[in-house]
């Protein structure tokens, strides 16, 4: 598949040129590996889920990957032409990420304080332990927004206007199976009854998104460098006109 070979190619390439030329020492650089390691993986294993014609599941990773960049976009605060000591600013963000999960995990493990399983209790009370301490580290850190919506408040408008209604809304009923999920794949016309084994979403245009979240990953950490983008923009214009159906 072209589309994979391009693919890998553009995170084989600023992987190549992380490893050659940025420090592990710092905490910024390594969350931004880690960011580039992750999305390598959900991205090529859309397009193998693509091609094997699994549509529910592409849209589940696609929408956890457009979730996940959102937040990484806000942390790199590409747009913020502003920003006077980046460095510094995404650092501060990326402990601001960090408190938000962490706080949001301690909300989810004090359900299961009271679990009747005594091994299983004990695990969820060394946890909780462990997620206090490391909350203090961070005590007077404001963490980042905990809500998604409030989150697209603090970026570009576009996001809100056009990003969160076209990507992750579009995606959600992936995630989130419910009876309405359900009801698009077995329907009642009157008399008869249809059903359908996967969602009836176009492949070329899951396809689109995937490429789009792999160039934008890889886009954000190469800006973040100064590393040049122009070749790999040019490559992903040339893939997003083949999956674009010709006028007529």
């Amino acid at each position: 598949m072209e589309i994979y070979k391009v693919i890998n190619k553009w995170f084989e390439e600023t992987l190549s040129k992380f490893i050659k030329d940025v420090s592990p020492e710092y905490p910024v650089n390594r969350f931004l590996l880690s960011s580039l390691l992750a999305l390598k993986k959900y991205s090529l294993a859309s397009l193998i889920l693509i091609k094997n014609d699994h549509k529910m599941p592409t849209k589940a990773l696609l929408r956890t990957m457009i979730e996940f960049l959102t937040k990484l976009t806000w942390c790199l605060g590409i747009h913020e032409k502003q920003i006077k000591n980046r460095v510094k600013t995404v650092e501060m963000r990326r402990k601001r990420w960090w408190k938000a999960t962490v706080l949001h995990r301690i909300n989810e493990i004090k359900n299961w304080t009271n679990v009747s399983d005594r091994l299983l209790r004990r695990q969820v009370e060394s946890e909780l332990h462990q997620l206090m301490e490391m909350k203090t580290q961070y005590e007077d850190i404001e963490p980042m927004p905990l809500k998604f919506f409030k989150l697209l408040n603090e970026l570009p408008e576009e996001y809100r206007n056009d990003v969160y209604p076209r990507l992750y809304l579009k995606y959600n009923d992936a995630i989130h199976l419910d009876d309405a999920t359900l009801g698009l794949l077995v329907r009642k016309e009157g008399e008869n009854i249809t059903y359908y084994e996967d969602s009836q979403d176009s492949s070329d245009e899951l396809l689109k998104q995937v490429v789009y979240c792999a160039l934008m990953i890889n886009n954000w950490v190469r800006t973040y460098y100064g590393w040049d983008t122009k070749q790999m923009r040019q490559e992903h214009e040339n893939l997003i006109k083949k999956l674009s159906p010709k006028e007529t």
